[in-house]
């Protein structure tokens, strides 16, 4: 099933034709991100759901996490990078979205090519997604 109306499939997402706000030159690379509205109406409607890879610490896991994220501590990620598969889709989330951007910025330069960063992180999904999600 396609995605629904102003949904975009990560394909297209990811795609040299996709212009929009979302998309944050760093350095020699773009960087893509996806709102939690967003995020919620993809998960919602992808046949194959993209890998949500959450980098926070455990003790911030424990707290609170979308159900059926991967949990892969930002510092592990270089030696877990080898567990994940480089042509699958992978959102990356942290707690505001600052570490996980550089969580994507270092899996594109890997060859890493469908990660997006959860713009706001797991505190704008709370807010924008899930009201019933504790924060810190």
């Amino acid at each position: 099933m396609p995605p629904g109306p102003g949904v975009l499939s990560f394909n297209a997402a990811c795609s040299d034709e996709y212009n929009s706000t979302r998309i944050h030159r760093s350095g020699n690379g773009a960087m893509l991100e996806i709102t939690p509205t967003e995020l919620k109406e993809y998960l919602a409607t992808a046949d194959s759901p993209p890998l949500l890879l959450d980098v926070r610490e455990p003790s911030e896991y424990a707290i609170c996490h979308i159900a059926g994220s991967r949990h892969i501590p930002m510092n592990l990620v270089p030696q877990a990078h080898a567990e994940l598969d480089p042509e699958q889709e992978i959102v990356v989330i942290c707690h505001h979205g600052m570490r996980s951007a550089r969580v994507v910025t270092y899996l594109q330069q890997i060859g890493f090519n469908k990660v997006l960063n959860l713009a706001g992180g797991i505190h704008a999904w709370a807010r924008e997604v899930d009201a019933n999600m504790p924060t810190y």
